[in-house]
């Protein structure tokens, strides 16, 4: 049986980068969420990934007034690992818009759908690429943060700032009294869709093992190769469904799935027509 490392063990990792029209979340439902995430994290430690001066300074007053030993990286998106990375991405966004595609009804949280009509079409091709720069940024971002960790850390996480919202809406959602296996990355289940099956793996939170995180993102960095121009409008989650698939022996799930999943009609056509 595989050993387990609680809580205490991990350095928890968070980022934030303000996008300018983000249609998908705007800053204020970020910051409403910080304090009760930063709750979660009381008097561990942390380091943030940020851009803008401001961002840091309220991040790390918000981590401080949780007595969290804080540590910050600045960084811009144009900087993150996979900034060029998801460039195919945009274009099978403008290929399918050309295509019509996106005046297709498709089952509620189907991924692709709610990218296109919302995070593209709504927000702008800037604003998704940098959205889909960041989301998938965390892996490589952890992989590399995990090589120069303290040595008593057993364990790197991905915690979003809005991570609070997990409270009541899924099992186990307090991460911080879970055990898990020190061989396999620890996620919660997704309640979005790929090609009209349930996602694997949700990326709010995500922990493995120091060790884990360079397996897992080298496998990560070329599944994403690989799928980014394959006609899907992908993010992180979509991408790591790949890797799920091919090796289910290093992912832990915690909790059960969430709470009312249904399928019905997506209705975001009439936004962009």
């Amino acid at each position: 049986m595989a050993k387990e490392s609680e809580a205490t063990d991990i350095l928890f990792c968070m980022g934030f980068w303000p996008i300018e029209n983000n249609q998908k979340r705007n800053p204020e439902h970020y910051m409403r969420l910080l304090p009760a995430s930063m709750k979660l994290l009381r008097g561990k430690r942390l380091h943030i990934f940020y851009d803008g001066a401001e961002i840091g300074e309220r991040f790390v007053a918000e981590a401080e007034r949780n007595s969290i030993e804080v540590s910050k990286t600045r960084i811009s998106i144009a900087e993150l690992p996979t900034f060029d990375a998801v460039l195919p991405i945009i274009s099978t966004c403008e290929r399918l818009v050309s295509e019509g595609k996106h005046q297709e009804d498709a089952p509620a949280r189907e991924k692709m759908s709610m990218h296109l009509k919302r995070d593209y079409l709504l927000s702008g091709a800037d604003a998704f690429r940098s959205m889909v720069t960041v989301w998938t940024s965390k892996i490589p971002l952890l992989s590399e943060f995990s090589l120069s960790a303290p040595d008593e850390v057993k364990r790197v996480a991905w915690v979003d700032a809005s991570i609070a919202k997990f409270k009541g809406s899924r099992t186990n959602w307090n991460f911080m009294r879970q055990a898990q296996p020190d061989d396999r990355l620890s996620h919660y289940a997704s309640p979005m869709f790929f090609h009209g099956a349930p996602l694997p793996l949700n990326a709010s939170f995500l922990s493995a093992s120091r060790e884990l995180w360079p397996k897992v993102n080298a496998l990560f960095l070329e599944e994403l190769a690989k799928r980014a121009g394959d006609g899907y409008v992908h993010d992180e989650e979509t991408i790591m469904s790949g890797v799920v698939a091919k090796h289910p022996e290093l992912f832990h799930r915690l909790g059960k799935p969430v709470r009312g999943i249904r399928r019905l009609p997506l209705k975001l056509a009439s936004l962009v027509q």
